[in-house]
């Protein structure tokens, strides 16, 4: 599944093992040791992979297919004013966003 449009997959193009993927996270503390000059491969190197793809045998795709993510609610609504209020204009504005109940 590509969520941001990326995929992981194994050297040979299949999709990567959750095993490889466990290999993959437990080594990202190693790209950011010494200010994260693992990552240095991504713009240096000729096959642009990070020192945790490098441990574990993997690669980062572009897959052009971005799975829908749900964001109803995770965005906040603006909030009808009361009636009978004193604030003018731009104020309570951040009463006004907060999120719904």
């Amino acid at each position: 599944m590509a969520l941001f449009g990326v995929r992981v997959v194994t050297d040979d193009g299949a999709d990567a093992s959750g095993r490889r993927a466990v290999v993959r996270t437990l080594a990202l503390p190693l790209s950011l040791l010494l200010l994260g000059l693992g990552f240095a491969g991504i713009l240096l190197g000729n096959r642009r992979r990070a020192l945790h793809d490098v441990i574990a045998g993997t690669a980062v795709i572009y897959s052009g297919r971005v799975a829908a993510v749900p964001v109803q609610g995770l965005i906040a609504q603006p909030r009808p004013a009361r009636a009978g209020s004193s604030s003018g204009p731009g104020q309570g504005a951040a009463r006004a966003w907060r999120r719904r109940p």
